[in-house]
């Protein structure tokens, strides 16, 4: 064997064990890498907050939000507070109503299946409930809600402590109830139900730039069902409360105008919430959560407030405000509301119920891919919405014909003529936002895809409100009247 190949075959030996050390070191740099990438993303790297105070401001739609893209200056404090936090770009809502949208958010479960369908229905006992599961992991626990909430939909006694304001619009008294609660030094979570924004809206004319006189405002309208509440209309002519009729274009304005004056009241009081508190010890190591119940249509689908699947009524605001553990990003992935329940307990160190359907959304904020679709559902009517990114479909129940439903009958009839959709509908939310240029039976392969997925969901429902049908009824006591959800 000659001596230039015993060099060659050292050298060829040693170059292979060269590249064998290096890619060794490659490979354990790169599982170091994951490993902390891995505990980075662990819900339990985020330090357990001292506090967590989810404030939920019904009615307000995401689009009526600077931060989210709004040219009025609706909303100056709440854009700035919800910059310091992870913004949800795209947050639906698993129902379109108050009441079923929080009973959603205390169970991490659809309004099927946690029976709070309609207005009689309370919520299945049963269930562990996100307050008590919070109480478990060292939480104090208080609601301050709205007459909107009343403990008779059987969530309020999860809570340690509950409160409902006598006041509908209730920000400005329960804003001293929410920080001597904090005051107190406790471990604390805190839902906060704010009721301001919602109808009947304020006054538009004390709006920042009103250009109407509230002298021509009157209050024709009688809300029948369970609320007496009143729906201003601005007009110069005086209308019979008893008759039917549209909306006059100055009536639609006064409205959107009065809407987004009671948004801006919202954002007022709660600076000088927040300015009262930020001195506190205890404010950094406090959690917030900026979200809605539902928002509200301003004419872009011929009525006036909450009814339908449409995403001027699901698609909400959704903030996680904890610095410095989470940054300021601002994540495109459509969630749930719902999701809070699981996102929660994890936040709290706690394991989440084994049968919910909600998501921790914690991986998000640290950057991993989550992709599932998001449902909303609409009882005890049998329509639903599915949103795949960009992609919403809505599922139609022709079954529904005008007058044959109360709630539906009565709300349409009071705000609108046209008539109730029958049709399923497919938008395209990246180039068609507002949802006004109905792509079914186009074809596009991605309507087969969501009405299958719907098909399931439904199956799923009707199931589930089958396995709940004998939770007895609320029993109305009194005849006591509680405002619209």
């Amino acid at each position: 064997m000659s001596t230039d190949y015993k060099t060659n075959r050292k050298k060829i030996i040693y170059k292979a064990l060269v590249l064998t050390i290096t890619a060794t070191i490659i490979t354990a740099v790169i599982i170091v890498l994951k490993i902390q990438k891995s505990e980075s993303i662990h819900p339990l790297e985020i330090p357990k907050p001292k506090n967590i105070v989810v404030i939920n401001i019904d009615s307000l739609r995401a689009d009526r939000m600077g931060i989210y893209g709004y040219s009025k200056d609706t909303t100056p404090f709440l854009d700035s507070l919800m910059k310091k936090g992870a913004i949800f770009e795209n947050a639906e809502t698993p129902a379109y109503l108050t009441f079923q949208s929080d009973a959603a958010l205390f169970s991490g479960l659809y309004p099927s299946e946690n029976n709070v369908i309609q207005w009689t229905t309370p919520i299945n006992k049963s269930l562990p409930l996100l307050p008590s599961i919070l109480t478990n992991y060292g939480y104090n626990t208080a609601g301050f809600v709205s007459p909107s909430l009343w403990p008779r939909f059987g969530w309020s006694t999860s809570f340690q402590y509950y409160k409902m304001s006598e006041n509908t619009k209730n920000v400005a008294f329960s804003k001293t109830d929410v920080s001597e609660y904090l005051k107190k030094g406790n471990s604390t979570f805190i839902f906060w139900h704010i009721y301001d924004a919602h109808s009947p809206y304020m006054s538009a004319s004390s709006s920042y730039n009103s250009v109407f006189d509230d002298s021509k405002m009157e209050h024709s309208f009688i809300w029948e069902a369970q609320s007496t509440s009143s729906i201003p209309m601005y007009t110069s002519e005086k209308r019979d409360a008893t008759t039917l009729h549209q909306f006059t274009d100055d009536d639609k304005k006064y409205l959107n105008e009065a809407y987004d004056r009671g948004v801006q009241y919202v954002d007022e009081e709660l600076r000088t919430f927040f300015e009262s508190i930020k001195n506190e010890p205890w404010y950094k190591d406090t959690m917030f959560i900026i979200s809605s119940e539902h928002g509200d249509d301003l004419g872009e689908h011929g009525y006036f407030f909450h009814r339908d699947l449409y995403e001027v009524n699901t698609h909400v605001p959704l903030a996680i405000i904890y610095p410095p553990y989470i940054k300021p990003m601002r994540i495109a992935t459509p969630v749930n509301t719902m999701d809070l329940m699981p996102t929660l307990v994890a936040i709290a160190q706690g394991v989440p119920p084994e049968h919910t359907s909600g998501t921790n959304i914690i991986p998000l904020i640290n950057g991993e891919v989550l992709s599932h679709d998001i449902f909303t559902e609409r009882p005890p009517f049998d329509e639903y919405a599915v949103r795949r990114g960009n992609w919403k479909y809505i599922m139609r129940n022709p079954a529904i014909k005008d007058g044959l439903n109360t709630y539906d009958y009565w709300m349409k009839r009071l705000i609108t003529h046209e008539p109730i959709n029958t049709k399923d509908e497919l938008y395209d939310l990246t180039n068609d936002p507002n949802e006004q240029n109905n792509l079914i039976g186009t074809g596009l392969s991605i309507e087969s895809e969501l009405q299958s997925t719907l098909f399931g969901f439904r199956a799923d429902m009707r199931k589930a409100r089958e396995v709940n049908k004998n939770i007895p009824n609320i029993t109305p006591q009194g005849g006591s009247l509680i405002p619209y959800p």
